[in-house]
């Protein structure tokens, strides 16, 4: 609501429309390299149990494959969402005897795959035109 003298015309609602470009990358890392990179289809929404199952099929597979050390002790770092700190993402975490890093609401500290993440992946894929998320998954490997 807002207040305006009567009589006046209604402001006119921005309605903003889907990029058909954008992409949602969901990447686990570690100080060696990125260990699984996943495109979350179009449109997709991030549920905790998307997330939880992901955890299950995607990234302990990425454990075993990449970082077999990992497999059974691995610390997860990632941010507040809401996915992230859903119970049965905790319960799997503790299942799998997983330590979770806490990471604090509102810190002014940059976050650690901003810092680290980010230029890694940007560094191979500086000044290439990528258009498939084939191009994308190969670029990040």
């Amino acid at each position: 609501m807002e207040w305006r003298p009567a009589g006046s015309p209604m402001r006119q609602q921005v309605r903003q429309n889907p990029s058909p470009v954008k992409l949602m990358v969901i990447v686990m890392y570690d100080v060696r390299g990125v260990i699984v990179c996943l495109f979350v289809h179009h449109g997709g929404t991030v549920t905790a149990q998307y997330y939880r199952d992901l955890l299950v099929r995607q990234i302990r597979r990425g454990f075993r494959d990449k970082r077999q050390d990992l497999v059974d002790s691995a610390i997860i770092m990632h941010d507040n969402a809401r996915p992230h700190k859903a119970e049965c993402v905790r319960q799997l975490l503790r299942r799998c005897r997983w330590e979770e890093l806490e990471h604090p609401l509102y810190s002014p500290d940059i976050s650690p795959c901003d810092f680290d993440l980010i230029p890694k992946i940007k560094d191979p894929i500086r000044g290439r035109r990528l258009a498939t998320r084939e191009d994308i998954a190969n670029a990040v490997r």
